[in-house]
């Protein structure tokens, strides 16, 4: 499949995957709001909720949480100027309003936040080859989903930015090469095969449509907005004062798709508040979800179904989802797991009363489920979230850094296994890759290791009996293969902190030849690798690694923290506290000393 393709059936899916709406069929009418006092039933006359909900208050009694009140909105958006009655789903995303909210803008001053939604930028700009928090409005209109594999969807995609928006890039992404025609006062890139590329049309200076076929799309832009039921429904969501809106109705799945999605839901043994969704799937008609960020999140989800006692059905399930869900995180508050970092725990009363708080509404045949959460109480979650971030993150670091020297310490039982010798010393009539120059390797240990690291092409870029600074080696610094990088200080830049320990004993550091047999005291009990400080950081392709202090090892070691990862020489992972007696560290560092360690002693 071409990337253009690729492009617009990624962009089209991610729209898709909440692109069920309702009041999109026979019946139109307005959405209930959820946590109003009364809502409208299906006959049109007024019922209260507790009569309508038929039971789901019941467990919700416990709290006196109130349920989340819907943002005020203008309440005057106008028909979607680009709807055509052959289309059954809606997805409409405001960008550049979301990212001049002051939600966001508060969120994004959270590190770990800013950095998630930069990378989820990045990736979507790179993809559309425009900057997506420029952009007014970003609308997906579906007509039908696929039924086969090779089937793309009948689908249009209005991008709408400011007055005189460049969209060349994103054109010449999509279209590769093709050449304008203009028709209708508009700019048309038509490809040669309509089946298999999408078509573009350039409608204004600030507005372009993408999609397939060629017929649907020449309708999108020629015909006048329909006033029909979908349309009915994306204005009485208020659409254009909402940051993201999706609706739509159950025909845009195939009868294919809901068999295959009942079928795997029948293999799954599910708890029993989800045992009734099975054969829920096929009696849902429509639905709708709006995400509002303006001062506060509120996330409205709606659901119709082909009955009112179908309906009734998915409230219960809701409920008794969210009771589970409560019971579960209350026994994890009253008694948290030893293993429980201290961080999570102001995180799971919060999460209660945020359960607390949803209540799904019911009208008729229609379920509404609002979620809300304010500034003040996203304030208040800031320090244990931030705090529950850090300690995820340092944990993940963690677990990298183990895992670099776990893939450090493979290939070079890997390499011993290819050349019977580690990647040291200079070998006996000039065996294996390892070239040295009066008495010292041109190159480090770790270079000689890319081919195991899955690095073939870039060490065969290397001249082995070149420097590691020479005019030729010195261009392949910046390339740093990622078992390299420190996860903890990724901006080390083309340093590394995976260091052999050099001193007396040491498996490394020698220039002579070194294998397995020549680590007497035990590969268990021999240090190979550790992760120095950043501050000890060496080019890594420069033959340099730890000169320990004798009288000061683990101050050698740089900045570490309280803690150091070191790699064994049988190829297991350790973290060992840095306090242990300078003895024990010379211990660990020599392979011939004779001492045994009690490893048991050392993290008591």
């Amino acid at each position: 499949m071409s990337k253009n393709r690729t492009t617009l059936t990624t962009l089209t899916i991610l729209g898709l995957l909440l692109l069920l709406a309702p009041g999109c069929g026979s019946k139109k009418e307005e959405p209930a709001k959820p946590g109003t006092a009364e809502n409208t039933g299906s006959n049109g006359e007024s019922t209260s909720n507790a009569e309508n909900n038929q039971g789901t208050e019941n467990n919700s009694t416990a709290d006196n949480t109130p349920a989340v009140k819907p943002p005020a909105t203008a309440g005057d958006s106008s028909l979607h100027p680009y709807m055509i009655e052959d289309f059954e789903a809606a997805l409409v995303v405001h960008p550049r309003k979301i990212f001049a909210s002051d939600m966001i803008k508060n969120l994004m001053e959270l590190p770990p936040v800013k950095e998630l939604v930069d990378e989820m930028l990045e990736d979507v700009n790179d993809d559309l080859e425009i900057d997506v928090r420029t952009l007014e409005r970003f609308s997906i209109l579906v007509k039908a989903l696929p039924s086969g594999p090779r089937e793309a969807p009948h689908v249009a995609m209005i991008v709408e930015g400011a007055q005189g928006m460049d969209f060349s890039e994103l054109i010449e992404e999509v279209v590769r090469g093709e050449e304008p025609q203009q028709q209708d006062g508009m700019q048309w890139y038509i490809p040669e095969d309509v089946s298999r590329s999408p078509v573009v049309c350039v409608v204004d200076t600030k507005t372009i449509v993408i999609g397939a076929p060629l017929d649907l799309v020449k309708k999108v832009v020629t015909k006048p907005a329909v006033k029909n039921s979908l349309n009915d429904q994306l204005v009485a969501l208020d659409y254009s004062n909402q940051h993201f809106v999706a609706v739509g109705n159950s025909s845009i799945l195939p009868a294919e798709l809901v068999a295959g999605m009942q079928e795997e839901l029948s293999r799954e043994e599910l708890p029993p508040a989800f045992s009734p969704i099975t054969d829920i799937i096929a009696q849902v008609k429509s639905a709708s979800a709006v995400v509002n960020i303006s001062p506060d999140i509120f996330v409205s989800l709606g659901v119709s179904s082909s009955s009112e006692e179908n309906t009734t059905k998915m409230v219960t399930m809701v409920n008794d989802s969210l009771t589970l869900a409560k019971s579960t995180l209350g026994i994890f508050a009253l008694a948290p797991p030893k293993d429980l970092p201290a961080e999570i725990r102001p995180l799971i009363k919060e999460a209660l009363k945020f359960l607390a708080s949803i209540k799904p509404t019911q009208t008729g045949d229609r379920m509404d489920v609002a979620i809300g959460l304010s500034a003040s109480q996203l304030e208040s979650l800031q320090k244990p979230f931030m705090a529950s971030v850090a300690s995820a993150q340092t944990a993940a670091r963690k677990a990298a850094s183990s895992n670099n020297l776990k893939q450090i310490g493979l290939a070079l039982h890997t390499f011993h296994n290819t050349y019977r010798e580690f990647p040291v010393g200079e070998s006996p009539n000039e065996q294996g890759p390892i070239h040295y120059r009066n008495g010292k390797p041109l190159l480090s240990w770790r270079v000689h290791l890319l081919p195991f690291i899955e690095q073939d092409p870039l060490y065969a870029r290397f001249k082995l009996d070149e420097p590691w600074d020479s005019p030729h080696n010195i261009k392949l610094l910046d390339q740093i293969p990622i078992t390299y990088v420190d996860p903890n200080q990724p901006d080390l830049g083309n340093k590394t902190t995976y260091l052999a320990p050099i001193g007396p004993g040491s498996i490394f550091g020698s220039n002579k030849r070194m294998r397995f047999r020549d680590v007497i005291d035990g590969t268990a009990n021999t240090i190979m690798i550790i992760q120095a400080g950043g501050d000890k950081a060496v080019p890594w392709t420069k033959p340099e690694d730890l000169k320990y202090d004798l009288k000061n090892p683990a101050g050698s070691m740089g900045d570490i923290g309280e803690k150091l990862i070191a790699l064994f020489a049988d190829g297991s992972v350790q973290t060992l506290p840095v306090n242990i007696k300078p003895a024990t560290w010379l211990n660990l560092f020599n392979m011939n000393d004779g001492v045994i360690i009690d490893f048991d002693e050392l993290r008591r």
